[in-house]
């Protein structure tokens, strides 16, 4: 019971990919992802704009 508590701990932080929902201070969280290293996927939805983040 414990080993899968630890698989499910993982896979929180050892994300494979991660939505953000847009808002106007949303550039802050990208950022830093990026700043540490994350290499996974990134989206972000914000049903006002066409293009949030590069």
């Amino acid at each position: 019971m414990i080993l899968n508590s630890f698989k499910s701990i993982d896979r929180f932080f050892k994300a494979k990919s991660v939505v953000f929902i847009g808002g106007k201070d949303i550039f802050v969280p990208i950022r830093e992802l990026k700043r540490r290293g994350y290499k996974g996927k990134i989206f972000v939805v914000n049903p006002t704009r066409k293009k949030i983040y590069n």
